[in-house]
């Protein structure tokens, strides 16, 4: 079951970099990061809007992952409470 950051349309790369520290990892990155206990975020531009979906295990990270989805994706590691709050309370909430 997909969890997701709501937020503004545009502009939550930025947010989660500069008001969460989140960090830029590469995509070979994402299995270590969950394994560590890191929240992972994907965000997915799509044409009119980002979407920041939790990839909460491997599982859920497999599915941002489907090869035939072209769409472009930056993965991000956090703190793992901050994303399941930001889950739950969406973007505004700066710490």
């Amino acid at each position: 079951m997909s969890a997701y950051i709501e937020g503004p349309p545009n502009g939550k790369l930025n947010i989660l970099c500069d008001e969460f520290d989140a960090q830029v990892v590469a995509p070979s990155e994402v299995r270590p990061a969950i394994a560590m206990g890191f929240g992972v975020v994907c965000v997915v531009f799509n044409p009119t809007f980002e979407s920041a979906g939790y990839a909460y295990d491997k599982a859920e990270a497999e599915r941002f992952m489907f090869p035939g989805d072209h769409r472009e994706k930056v993965w991000l590691r956090m703190n793992k409470s901050d994303v399941e709050q930001l889950v739950k309370t969406g973007l505004g909430v700066g710490k």
